[in-house]
């Protein structure tokens, strides 16, 4: 995924919100922006050297909040739940 389009779609959130949010994070010096060269309607993101130890961070603390939410879960819950989640996201991509 590399257009703000893309963004928005999976997201579910306005073209507005992604257009703040990437100059913010373009400002901040973590994703680079550059307009395709086929089509100047299209900007492509892509992520800094200076993303990845937010991303790190970020990392951690969904371990963190998964610990939480999984713990005392039998693990063939887990998979059966992932397995359901899985063929609602084939569904929901297929009505695209």
């Amino acid at each position: 995924m590399t257009t703000s389009t893309q963004l928005r779609v999976v997201l579910g959130v306005s073209k507005a919100l992604v257009s703040r949010s990437v100059t913010s994070l373009e400002q901040k010096g973590l994703v680079l922006v550059k307009s395709d060269p086929n089509d100047k309607r299209i900007s492509h993101i892509e992520l800094t050297e200076n993303a990845i130890p937010v991303l790190e961070k970020i990392s951690i603390e969904i371990e963190k909040i998964n610990q939480v939410l999984f713990k005392d879960i039998p693990t063939k819950d887990i998979q059966c739940m992932i397995k359901t989640m899985n063929k609602m996201n084939e569904k929901i991509e297929g009505a695209k």
